[in-house]
């Protein structure tokens, strides 16, 4: 099941976390301000607890681990890659990165960074009351780190030397922390300290992304596809084959939301120099009006090329298939 905890992790694109108790002045900030800049990716929950345990127990993960689907990925070169960053972060901190610490480590609104798909190097970030420390995993085992400092804030940090993979976390003002990347950590503790820091969203990527889509999901992907499409990692694994027509892709962001009964996708692309903002958010507002109630997928464009028009019209309408 370990393996099966960091494949879920890997797809979903990545995550683990945390921490130590430090004295850092501020309030309640949103986690996504908190991350340095440079991400590839960027997925946020508003409450991560439970959507763990709901997976955890739900019949789709039973199905899923009994599929056909699932008995291919796990004889992948993939999944292999994946169970190998499993087994190197767990020489390097400690703790073996299953359900268990998963669990141990979610907090509410939680967020997590990749800073290389294919290094695997992120940082996680959570809101957990500071009274659950004392029963975290990685808490207990701090005395095997090594500890330092960044913005007057401890952080602690382990090295395997055979993997050289690096596991670093920190806690403070409720905030959890876990990292792959010792300047990762450090900057975003700088963050939350105030400090001048370059920040994830400040980038254009983000700020495109986040600014026109504006009623985030309970979970929440926001993709730097600029960086990703220039991945050999990306062009190599992505499962659905058109990075192609993905190219002129300079951002994304999708917001998945759980409502009874069903789960509604809301997925945006942004062309890179592509106006932004109230008109295009509008125009497009205007047309998903039109879509029927009972529409399973539908997909809505602020401005197409008359290609893609005429390609539309002529598919859906003159020659359907």
């Amino acid at each position: 099941m370990k393996r099966v905890a960091w494949a879920s992790l890997g797809l979903a694109f990545a995550g683990a976390a945390i921490w130590t108790r430090a004295q850092v002045g501020g309030g309640i900030r949103p986690v996504a301000s908190l991350f340095p800049a440079g991400a590839v990716l960027y997925l946020e929950a508003k409450n991560i607890q439970p959507l763990l345990a709901d997976w955890n127990s739900s019949a789709e993960k039973k199905l899923w681990l009994e599929s056909g689907n699932y008995q291919v990925f796990s004889r992948s070169t993939l999944f292999q890659k994946l169970n190998n960053a499993q087994q190197e972060f767990a020489a390097a901190a400690g703790i073996p990165p299953d359900m268990a610490l998963l669990s141990n480590v979610a907090g509410a609104e939680s967020g997590i960074a990749i800073y290389d798909i294919g290094k695997l190097e992120f940082l996680y970030i959570t809101r957990l009351p500071a009274a659950r420390l004392a029963d975290n995993f990685l808490w207990r085992a701090r005395a095997s780190y090594e500890a330092r400092q960044s913005a007057g804030v401890a952080y602690y940090v382990k090295q395997d030397k055979a993997s050289q993979r690096l596991a670093a976390f920190a806690a403070s003002n409720d905030y959890l922390f876990l990292a792959t990347r010792e300047d990762v950590i450090a900057n975003a503790l700088a963050l939350l300290a105030s400090q001048k820091a370059p920040a994830m969203t400040t980038e254009a990527w983000y700020t495109t992304a986040t600014q026109t889509s504006r009623n985030p999901g309970d979970l929440r992907l926001v993709l730097n596809m600029k960086r990703l499409m220039a991945s050999p990692y990306m062009r190599s694994y992505w499962i659905q084959r058109n990075a192609s027509e993905l190219v002129r892709y300079a951002s994304a962001i999708s917001d998945l939301t759980r409502m009874p009964g069903v789960f509604v996708e809301n997925r945006m692309l942004f062309r890179a120099g592509e106006e932004t903002g109230a008109r295009n958010e509008n125009a497009v507002s205007q047309i998903v009006r039109l879509v029927p109630a009972n529409a399973g997928f539908y997909r809505a464009t602020a401005s197409p090329s008359a290609d893609e028009a005429f390609s539309l019209i002529r598919d859906k309408i003159l020659e359907p298939q």
